[in-house]
């Protein structure tokens, strides 16, 4: 279909099967490409008919995120660090996206915050919370993953039945 569509072979001569279009033409289709993330496997995908396709929202699907909301309260998403990036897609901007969907009430723990990010994840989630209370080695964070998670969600669930818990829009 690339080549159908004129994306292939475009410095070739007519005569030869390509498009004779001169040097020009073929960086603005590279650049265009760029623009549009349309290179490497990716692009040769496309061509062959797939679609970009959040893998965030791949797995949602298969796990059955919606399905799993209907009907909640209340839902815990997180990553490793949260920043400017985790509402580009990343698997916690899907799960508040459907928990907004839903109507539940979506929070993010993750093991580090950017307080430079914070304005824009406060719009989207229903309060943002570091895994550790203070300032802890990389290593002393992975071997106390468990009770680090465990004590944080515990404080996360007094904070909202302290607050009348959780109420669907």
């Amino acid at each position: 279909k690339a080549g159908e569509n004129g994306f292939l072979c475009v410095a070739i001569p007519e005569e030869s099967g390509g498009i004779g279009a001169d040097r020009r033409y073929s960086i603005i289709l590279m650049e265009e490409q760029y623009r549009l993330n349309l290179t490497g496997l990716g692009f040769a995908l496309q061509m062959l008919g797939a679609r970009p396709t959040s893998g965030a929202e791949v797995v949602a699907d298969l796990i059955g995120l919606d399905d799993a909301l209907r009907g909640a309260h209340w839902a815990i998403t997180g990553e490793g660090r949260s920043d400017a990036q985790t509402l580009d897609g990343k698997a916690p901007s899907v799960v508040a996206a459907r928990g907004a969907r839903a109507r539940v009430p979506v929070s993010l723990l993750s093991g580090a915050l950017d307080a430079a990010a914070l304005p824009g994840l406060h719009r989207v989630f229903a309060g943002c919370f570091a895994l550790a209370d203070r300032p802890m080695p990389l290593a002393e964070c992975l071997a106390g993953a468990a009770d680090l998670v465990a004590d944080r969600v515990e404080a996360m669930a007094r904070l909202a039945d302290a607050g009348g818990g959780f109420r669907r829009a």
